[in-house]
C-alpha cells in the first residue's frame, strides 16, 4: 500500500464532507475609458469598516468583495456572484464604473494620486489608513494596487503541524498552479512606468513577456527588499509565531527614516519596525517576494512558464516544467478519485484531466489566449482587452435575475454597517496615539498564540 493510500484512508467521507471553503476577491474601480476611478468608496455600499461582504482593500479605489463560510465551492461562488450583483446595481445607480476584471491594474495616475482606503473617525478605522499610509511609504502605491483572489480553505480535525506541512507542500509545488491558472502575461505600461523592468513592449502602452503567465507573481509583484531578509521558518506554529515576532519588533533603519509622523503632525505609518503589523508579511502561503527554495521556480514560471523547454530545479538538478508537472497531476489523480466519491459526480477528475491536457498543450493555457484575443481583437492593447471583459462582465452581472428579497437584504446589510461604524466612532475614548502605541506594543503582538492559520492562496 502507498503512502498517498494511506493517508487517503485517513481521510474519509465524513471529513471531505466537512472541507469548508470561503473567498475574498479584489477588483479596482475603473472609468469606461480605462482609467483609474478616484471617487470615494460609494455610500451605498456601506461602511467599508464594518459591511460583511464589501470593503476596501489598499486604496479607495479598489473594492474587496467577500463570502461566508461554505461547504461547497458552488455555494461559495453562488454567493460571490450575488456581492457582485448588488455592487454592480449601486454602480450602475451612479455611473458607469466597472470593476476592472484583470489582477494587474488599469491605467494609474501618478503614484500620489493613487487614494488610500478611508475608514471613518474612530481609532481602529484610522489605523487602518494609517498602515496604508505606511504600506505607501514602505513599497509605493502602485504595486498595491495589484488585485487578487484569496482562497480560505479548511479541513476538520487538522493540526497545526499537519497546516505547515500542507503550506510547505504548497510552496514547493505552487509553479504548476500558475502554469496552469496564471492570466497575466502583459500589463499596462503606466504601471511600471519610472521602474526598472525586464518587460518587452507590445502594443500601444502595453508590456508583456511572450511566454509569461502570471506577473503578478514574478518580480513585478510584491516587493520588499526589508523583508527580503527575513528568514521566515514553516516548520512548525512556534517558528513561524518567533520569525514574525522578531520583523515585528525589529527596528528598520529606512524606515525609522520615514518616522511615525511628519512634521505637520500627520502620521506615516503605525510603526518603524520592519513589518507594522503580521498583514504587512508577504509570504504565509501564497509564493510571494521572501525568496526560499523553490521560489526561484515560481519566478521563472512567472515570467516564461510557456517558453518550450523550460527548466526548473528540483533537488539540485534541472527537470523540465512539463514532466514535473506531469508527475504532480498524476499524483492528483487519486486524490480526485476520492473526493468524486464523496460527493457525486466526475467534477474533480474532470479537473485533473484538463491540467493533464494543458501541459502537453500549452496554448490553451488562459495566459496563452489572452495574449491571443489581445492580439486578434484589440491590436495587442492590455487596457482594450481587459476593458472589453469588464463591460462584458458588468452587462452579464446586470442582466442575472436579482429578487426583491435580495435587494432588501442586501441594503439592510448597508445600513447596519453604517450604523456599526457610528457605533465603533461613539465608543472611542482613548488619543489615537495611545491607542496606535498599545496596537503595536510588542506585549499585544501575541504572534505565536493562534490555534492555527488560515490556509489561503
Amino acid at each position: 500500500m502507498s503512502k498517498l493510500t494511506e493517508r487517503l484512508g485517513a481521510l474519509p467521507p465524513a471529513r471531505l464532507r466537512g472541507i469548508r471553503r470561503g473567498i475574498e476577491k479584489e477588483s479596482l474601480r475603473a472609468l469606461p475609458d480605462g482609467k483609474l476611478a478616484l471617487t470615494p468608496h460609494p455610500s451605498a455600499l456601506g461602511s467599508a469598516l464594518t459591511h460583511p461582504h464589501i470593503t476596501t482593500d489598499f486604496s479607495e479605489s479598489q473594492l474587496e468583495l467577500i463570502t461566508g463560510v461554505h461547504a461547497s465551492p458552488e455555494a461559495a461562488l453562488d454567493e460571490l456572484v450575488q456581492v457582485h450583483q448588488h455592487t454592480y446595481r449601486v454602480l450602475a445607480a451612479a455611473g458607469d464604473e466597472r470593476m476592472w476584471v484583470s489582477s494587474m491594474p488599469c491605467g494609474l495616475p501618478t503614484d500620489e494620486t493613487i487614494p488610500i482606503g478611508r475608514y471613518g473617525s474612530s481609532n481602529v478605522g484610522r489605523a487602518k489608513s494609517v498602515y496604508r499610509m505606511g504600506l505607501s511609504h514602505r513599497y509605493g502605491r502602485r504595486m498595491q494596487t495589484i488585485s487578487g483572489i484569496h482562497y480560505n480553505w479548511s479541513l476538520p480535525e487538522v493540526s497545526s503541524e499537519q497546516y505547515f506541512a500542507l503550506i510547505r507542500n504548497f510552496r514547493r509545488h505552487a509553479f504548476l498552479l500558475l502554469y496552469l491558472f496564471g492570466a497575466s502575461p502583459a500589463l499596462c505600461s503606466t504601471f511600471v512606468a519610472g521602474r526598472p523592468h525586464t518587460l518587452q513592449p507590445l502594443g500601444n502602452g502595453t508590456m508583456y513577456m511572450p511566454h509569461g503567465t502570471s506577473l503578478r507573481m514574478g518580480p513585478l509583484g510584491y516587493q520588499s527588499e526589508a523583508q527580503a531578509s527575513l528568514a521566515v521558518s514553516y516548520n512548525s506554529l512556534e517558528g513561524y509565531g518567533a520569525s514574525l515576532q522578531d520583523a515585528l519588533t525589529r527596528p528598520w533603519p529606512a524606515y525609522e527614516a520615514i518616522g511615525i509622523q511628519n512634521l505637520g503632525g500627520d502620521y506615516n505609518q503605525l510603526a518603524t519596525s520592519l513589518l507594522q503589523i503580521e498583514n504587512e508579511f508577504y509570504g504565509t502561503i501564497r509564493p510571494k517576494r521572501v525568496i526560499y527554495p523553490g521560489e526561484h521556480n515560481q519566478h521563472l514560471t512567472a515570467a516564461r512558464g510557456r517558453e518550450p523547454g523550460l527548466q526548473l530545479q528540483r533537488n539540485g538538478r534541472e527537470v523540465a516544467l512539463t514532466a514535473w508537472g506531469a508527475e504532480l497531476v498524476a499524483q492528483c489523480a487519486p486524490i480526485a478519485a476520492a473526493l468524486d466519491a464523496t460527493h457525486g459526480g466526475s467534477q474533480y477528475g474532470d479537473a485533473v484531466r484538463a491540467a493533464a491536457l494543458a501541459l502537453e498543450q500549452p496554448e490553451g493555457l488562459p495566459s496563452a489566449r489572452v495574449l491571443a484575443a489581445m492580439a486578434a481583437e484589440h491590436d495587442n492593447s492590455f487596457v482594450s482587452f481587459v476593458r472589453a471583459q469588464s463591460a462584458q462582465a458588468r452587462g452579464a452581472l446586470l442582466d442575472l435575475p436579482f429578487s426583491a428579497e435580495q435587494s432588501t437584504r442586501f441594503d439592510a446589510m448597508t445600513q447596519q454597517s453604517i450604523e456599526e461604524q457610528k457605533r465603533i466612532e461613539a465608543a472611542d475614548t482613548l488619543p489615537f496615539e495611545i491607542y496606535r502605541e498599545q496596537y503595536v506594543s510588542p506585549a499585544r503582538l501575541g504572534v505565536g498564540a493562534r490555534g492555527r492559520l488560515p490556509v489561503a492562496a
